[in-house]
């Protein structure tokens, strides 16, 4: 891409300090340390908007400056603790159990299929049974999955898995996406994606916050984080206007939740909340309670 550079008079410079010099002075700098950090390096660009993030007090940024941001069904924990789910899957409408494997590894690192998704697995998992039978090589998994397989088709017999999933339960704020910003490399359906995410986590927010929505929009939203945020409750939250991440979501969220619905919309224990408990403080509260959301000390 080619830069154009044009030149600023002398008399335009000057204009720009003189009505109140030390403002514009600081105004002037910060522009030009952004310019040599562009011309620096990526890392070095990148860390300053982090930090200037960090500074204006940004709700989706953490206190080190780093976005509170990860993708659903990457695996990535948010605690040590962790948990042995049970995934069933009684039919293999495509002759095969739709995952992909990390290799030298138990985990999952695809789920391909819907059926899959729907059965309980999610990226990160690492499996640790097929059918009764413990697991702890990559071949090991291959070879007892081939097992499984072969019975289905013989006697149609279930496959009956145990994965290892660190805790997702949302214990902390942070921004879902529901993409690796590449499309959606899966057949996984949007609207299965939301499901298995409201089912997830105990409280999920979906919200518009990108540019391309109006301040109005943007302003809805904002107000329901600040409620969330004095219930002391954590929560994830997803913007349903970021098509880069989130390609179809907002389609998706709608039709879930109803042909009336608009947005923002809080989910709590899998259902949308209704206006009207949104408007009774003590209401929603006991909702999140019940859902076994989360809450900051002292709340």
């Amino acid at each position: 891409m080619a830069v154009v550079r044009r030149r600023l008079s002398t008399r335009r410079a000057a204009c720009l300090v003189v009505p109140d010099a030390q403002a514009n002075l600081a105004v002037l700098l910060s522009i030009l340390a952004l310019v040599l950090l562009a011309c620096s390096s990526p890392a070095a660009l990148n860390a300053a908007v982090m930090t200037e993030r960090r500074r204006a007090g940004d709700p989706w940024f953490a206190s080190n400056g780093y976005e509170i941001a990860l993708t659903f069904g990457e695996g990535a924990g948010e605690t040590p603790a962790y948990a042995d789910i049970p995934v069933e899957m009684p039919s293999l409408p495509e002759g095969r159990v739709g995952i992909n494997i990390v290799k030298e590894k138990c985990t999952v690192s695809r789920v391909l299929y819907r059926d899959a998704f729907l059965a309980g697995f999610r990226v990160g998992d690492d499996i640790i049974q097929v059918n009764g039978r413990a697991v702890a090589s990559n071949a090991a998994v291959q070879r007892a999955v081939r097992r499984a397989v072969a019975a289905y088709r013989r006697r149609g017999k279930p496959l009956r898995f145990v994965v290892r999933r660190w805790a997702t339960r949302g214990t902390s704020r942070g921004i879902v996406r529901l993409s690796n910003g590449n499309g959606l490399d899966h057949l996984v359906p949007m609207l299965d994606l939301v499901r298995g995410l409201v089912n997830d986590y105990p409280v999920v927010l979906f919200l518009q916050n990108s540019n391309a929505t109006t301040p109005a929009e943007r302003s809805r939203s904002q107000k329901l984080v600040r409620l969330l945020d004095a219930l002391g409750v954590a929560f994830k939250a997803a913007d349903c206007a970021d098509e880069h991440f989130n390609p179809g979501l907002l389609h998706a969220v709608l039709e879930l939740s109803g042909a009336n619905s608009s947005l923002p919309l809080l989910f709590v224990g899998g259902a949308p909340v209704s206006s009207s408990t949104l408007q009774n403080t003590s209401n929603l509260r006991e909702r999140l309670v019940e859902a076994g959301a989360t809450f900051s000390t002292g709340q």
